[in-house]
């Protein structure tokens, strides 16, 4: 049996990573005693993983925070921290897995910035204890991934993540490095992994929950450029009698938010939603896509969405979604039992 170990900058316990911890579930088909690397000095992010992915995490260990506190703080750039980097506690592992990287639009560690190729070849938040830790310990797989030739899996949730394959190209990984996200993205080169869907092939479903709504839509507009696409899921929310338009807009001091369990009990019980261009609009929201279709919520799909790279990776046609046009319940069903059956397998695991 192999030795992992799991790593994510994102909070573990924050109730907006519960669809990514969903998805760490996928380890089941490692054969791996897996740990967790953290920065935290409590069992607390052990203890959500295996009661949310129901999977058992052997230890939780934290090794690099006192190395960040009593050192990194007093040099001048990360290159000299990832030189004097101790990763030989990392050597005993067979692969490493990072689940949700470095996401900061202020810090600019975010795919499309003009940080891209650049980290660790510069001192961009060494001394911000927030983001350092975590660059600190992505920085200790890097190496150990370089000194010891250990494979290091990423899991991309959102394909904007600083990955390891945006840092400069003489500090990226050169072998044995992969690349993930939902569907199979050629431009970034990210490979499908169906980690959501492995998830929810054991979730069972002890009921049918009744279509009580037509149409249920969440949206969070934080950009003014996207008020337009609010403007119009709110006209289109208004082509169905029963309808809920889940929002936070703080542009029209709207708040109707609700938090994610709740929002996916609203998609349950309803027949559509819709899905708008992603924040990076050259990738498409695949898990809104996977969570829709297993709560037979078919989902209407905007016109600007780019949906050629998901209908090649899973082979399926999804033009027919992107219409105004309300179906007949015979055509709705029909069209989910199609989509249901190309996109929740579990075809592409680990590489």
């Amino acid at each position: 049996m192999k030795n992992s170990l799991i790593y994510s900058a994102w909070g573990i316990t924050s109730e907006p990573t519960k669809n990514l911890i969903n998805q760490i579930r996928i380890l089941n088909t490692t054969d791996s005693k897996i740990n967790l690397l953290t920065n935290a000095t409590t069992d607390s992010g052990k203890k959500y993983i295996e009661n949310i992915a129901n999977i058992k995490i052997r230890e939780q260990i934290n090794l690099f925070s006192n190395f960040y506190e009593n050192r990194v703080k007093k040099l001048e750039n990360w290159i000299q921290v990832y030189d004097e980097l101790n990763v030989c506690d990392l050597e005993k592992y067979d692969a490493f897995y990072i689940f949700g990287g470095i996401f900061s639009s202020a810090s600019k560690l975010r795919r499309g910035t003009d940080r891209n190729y650049v980290f660790p070849r510069d001192n961009g938040q060494l001394r911000f204890e927030s983001i350092g830790k975590h660059l600190l310990n992505i920085l200790a797989v890097l190496k150990a991934h370089t000194d010891y030739c250990i494979p290091i899996h990423d899991i991309c949730y959102d394909p904007l993540e600083y990955s390891l394959s945006l840092f400069h190209p003489d500090y990226q990984p050169k072998s044995n490095y992969f690349l993930y996200h939902g569907y199979d993205m050629p431009a970034y080169n990210m490979h499908r992994l169906d980690s959501m869907q492995y998830y929810l092939n054991f979730k069972k479903k002890f009921f049918q929950i009744e279509k009580t709504l037509d149409f249920v839509f969440g949206m969070t507009v934080m950009e003014a450029d996207r008020m337009s696409y609010y403007e119009y899921a709110d006209l289109f929310s208004k082509k169905f009698q029963r309808n809920f338009f889940v929002a936070n807009n703080k542009f029209n001091n709207i708040n109707t938010f609700v938090d994610r369990d709740k929002y996916l009990n609203f998609i349950s019980a309803s027949k559509y939603t819709l899905i708008l261009p992603a924040y990076d609009t050259n990738s498409f929201s695949i898990y809104r896509l996977i969570e829709s279709l297993s709560n037979d919520c078919l989902p209407f799909i905007h016109q600007d969405c780019i949906i050629d790279d998901v209908e090649k990776s899973f082979n399926v046609d999804l033009s027919m979604l992107k219409t105004d046009k309300i179906f007949s319940e015979s055509q709705r069903l029909e069209i989910l039992e199609y989509l249901k059956s190309k996109i929740l397998v579990v075809e592409k695991l680990f590489k």
